[in-house]
């Protein structure tokens, strides 16, 4: 199973000015790949996010000036951030105790 991440972006079409949307990955040395979806996958990512597949749903295209990996089915998503709870109720604390200083002090 290969663990991809996927950087989401958008383009304008130069002919008709449609956007569409991009997709990048990471190779090994850190350098960006293009990446592609085969029109039957429905769940196409819509934001930056890990996406799982297995290695024979995986195919390179080297016949262009840029390779372009092409993806022929997800396993599934998982975000690239995930929020934080604890610390989000740990600001939401903070934030209130330094108001109730601010009105103690008037």
């Amino acid at each position: 199973m290969l663990k991809l991440r996927v950087k989401v972006g958008q383009a304008t079409n130069k002919a008709t000015g449609e956007k569409f949307p991009t997709f990048k990955t990471t190779k090994k040395d850190g350098k960006f790949m293009n990446l592609r979806f085969r029109k039957e996958i429905q769940d196409v990512p819509v934001s930056d996010c890990f996406i799982y597949v297995e290695t024979e749903n995986v195919s390179i295209d080297k016949n262009r000036q840029y390779p372009v990996l092409w993806v022929h089915e997800i396993d599934h998503a998982e975000p690239l951030f995930q929020p934080n709870v604890q610390q989000d109720a740990q600001k939401i604390a903070i934030a209130e105790f330094l108001d109730m200083e601010e009105e103690d002090a008037e």
